[in-house]
């Protein structure tokens, strides 16, 4: 519907006057002026003050001078208008905008983005708020999916849409958080949606640009020159630009020159599902937590969008091509990997002889069950598979805080450091993990290695520190001696496992009954 639509007035002939329409076809709101006019001579003042100011998406229309004929007239009356012509003028932005309605099936969850949280009467009024030019008067009905203006104003943004500009610093209402229980169908052939979905990439895992251009499936649409497709290293490749900004938002570095180096001001991709924490809360101490710093929504580094919004496409193009990448993206990543929530049922049931022609034997009755006597056992259990062990050892080396050189920026010397143990595990090229599940862990590579003769053994190794072991202003450990690891599947278990000893793998578990 449109408001303020003037009454003509033919009370003297012949008359002429302009059709109240639309400069964008799905935009209905009039804006008036805050003051409204002297009334003209021989208008009625109740009709004063109902003209649309310019930028308005509901505006009187003029006749366009390019098209022919320049007006209908209607020869009886003598009345010349504007009414069944094509509107004019057109958008300032030269283009209309649709508006997104989804009557199919979404194929990512992230297509919600697009959803308009008002009534359907208010729809039309809310699409266009003012001139189409400024993006923060486009789509004004999307729900505010994201906290409150980041970094700024909220005009300044390249992505206004989702914002929630109520909202005080320090508040958030946590709509985003629903992500995290939306799923779409899985297209993957033989998967029924209602187990495990295969083939997702743990986002905090990519280090190669290779691997972002497969998921994002980087081809010339995406705004990629055509002369260079894929091409990492090209400046022009918007899945390239996506790349450095992931890097640089998720592992900073602590040095100048050290982005893409994991260190303690990591922001590692956390789960939709997380809350806002202020920094200093006892969770979160350092640097808090945002859906606009952490999560697959979090902002740009370098410019006022979304991290995933094609950087190849300004505020004039619809947002919904601003998030194809994360609409594609989204089925295809994941926050967790090797992390499982596992329940166990242990119930009694008796044993049968075997049946004819087979070896094996069958299961009978449940026990009791015939009785309401039925005896069942529970546990849940939180298992992290990324903090298995193959060997485990400790060291008493202190490795001094690494310094910077002029050149290269993040240069530090090899250390030497002496294992307690001895493991064929170790050797030129082996990952180790020290002081693990600490604020000061770190992967380091062998580049030498000499076991010594005990007793009892022990064996020194050479590699690139980038952070002093112990640490005690970050770990607290004044003792001096640190963990070291080999992260790794350490096979069957020749004694019985107890998971009251396994803390970094088992976190949690509870015997229910």
């Amino acid at each position: 519907y449109m408001q303020n639509v003037p009454i003509q007035s033919n009370a003297t002939l012949p008359a002429v006057y302009n059709s109240r329409g639309k400069t964008q076809p799905y935009a209905g709101l009039t804006q008036v002026p805050q003051v409204p006019p002297a009334p003209a001579a021989g208008v009625p003042q109740a009709l004063a003050g109902t003209d649309a100011v310019a930028g308005s998406p509901v505006l009187n229309q003029q006749v366009n001078a390019a098209g022919a004929p320049t007006a209908i007239v209607i020869p009886a009356g003598q009345i010349t208008h504007s009414f069944g012509m094509t509107n004019f003028p057109l958008p300032a932005s030269t283009h209309y905008d649709w508006l997104v309605h989804l009557d199919r099936l979404p194929i990512s969850p992230m297509e919600l983005l697009h959803v308009s949280a008002y009534q359907p009467y208010q729809l039309t009024q809310r699409f266009m708020l003012g001139a189409d030019t400024t993006a923060a008067n486009m789509f004004g009905h999307y729900a505010p999916w994201l906290d409150g203006p980041y970094p700024g104003p909220i005009a300044t943004l390249a992505c206004p849409w989702w914002f929630d500009n109520t909202l005080a610093a320090g508040q958030s209402h946590r709509l985003y958080r629903l992500f995290e229980f939306f799923e779409s169908n899985d297209w993957f052939t033989g998967v029924n949606g209602l187990g495990r979905i295969p083939g997702k990439v743990n986002i905090n895992t990519i280090w190669d640009a290779e691997i972002l251009q497969a998921l994002l499936d980087a081809n010339p649409s995406l705004g990629i020159p055509v002369n260079a497709p894929n091409n990492p290293t090209n400046a022009m490749d918007p899945v390239a630009n996506i790349f450095a900004n992931l890097l640089a938002s998720r592992s900073p570095g602590g040095t100048p020159g050290a982005t893409g180096v994991t260190g303690a001001t990591d922001r590692p991709f956390l789960p939709l599902s997380v809350g806002f924490n202020a920094p200093g809360g006892p969770q979160f101490p350092t640097l808090g937590t945002s859906v606009s710093t952490d999560t697959l929504l979090r902002m740009s580094p370098t410019n006022l969008q979304l991290l995933f919004q094609n950087p190849a496409d300004t505020s004039a193009v619809h947002p919904y091509l601003q998030t194809q990448l994360l609409t594609k993206l989204y089925n295809n990543v994941t926050t967790r990997s090797n992390t499982f929530a596992v329940f166990l049922t242990v119930g009694f049931f008796q044993v049968t002889g075997t049946v004819a022609g087979s070896t094996v034997p069958q299961l009978g009755a449940e026990i009791g069950r015939s009785e309401g006597r039925q005896v069942r056992h529970r546990m849940f259990a939180i298992v992290d598979r990324t903090n298995l062990s193959a060997f485990s050892t400790t060291s008493s080396t202190a490795v001094a805080a690494p310094t910077i050189n002029a050149t290269p920026a993040a240069a530090f010397g090899n250390a030497m450091i002496t294992l307690n143990g001895a493991s064929p595990l170790i050797g030129v090229g082996t990952s180790l993990v020290i002081e693990p599940g600490t604020a000061n862990e770190e992967t380091v590579v062998v580049q030498a290695v000499a076991p010594q003769a005990g007793p009892p053994p022990t064996t020194q190794i050479t590699a690139n520190f980038l952070k002093q072991h112990p640490n005690p202003a970050i770990t607290g450990n004044p003792s001096g001696t640190y963990s070291v690891i080999i992260r790794g599947n350490p096979g069957p278990q020749t004694t019985p496992y107890d998971p009251r000893n396994d803390p970094a793998v088992v976190p949690y578990f509870s015997i229910i009954d």
